[in-house]
């Protein structure tokens, strides 16, 4: 008869944070001329494959156009924004969501040069 080995039951960790654009909480300026693009990388203890991102702005909603990247463990996720007055003072958040719900979010104030505050 073969022993089993033990297998403990670990905590699901979230994603963690490994580099962004602009820095967490940071403004996020719009080029006028050809837009900004804002991006995050996590790495993920438990299951690095199972992350989604969901990219969405506030009093406008998800935004679907973001494009995902992988470098060795980091998974990642870029967003294009292109400079409009409604964009001035909103919120741009990003959620990594891994394979078992666990999540890491980022938030950017947008401001568009040449717009009020």
């Amino acid at each position: 008869m073969a022993l089993l080995d033990i297998i403990e039951e670990s905590e699901n960790m979230p994603p963690q944070l490994f580099t962004a654009s602009p820095a967490p909480g940071e403004d996020l300026v719009l080029d006028r001329a050809a837009g900004t693009v804002a991006w995050i990388g996590v790495t993920d203890p438990n299951d690095v494959d199972e992350v989604e991102f969901i990219w969405e702005i506030t009093d406008i909603g998800l935004q679907g156009t973001a494009q995902p990247w992988v470098q060795g463990r980091v998974r990642g996720s870029a967003l294009l924004l292109e400079p409009a007055a409604d964009l001035q003072g909103e919120l741009l958040r990003v959620r990594a969501v891994d394979g078992f719900g666990a999540q890491l979010v980022v938030e950017w104030r947008l401001f568009v040069p040449g717009e009020g505050t």
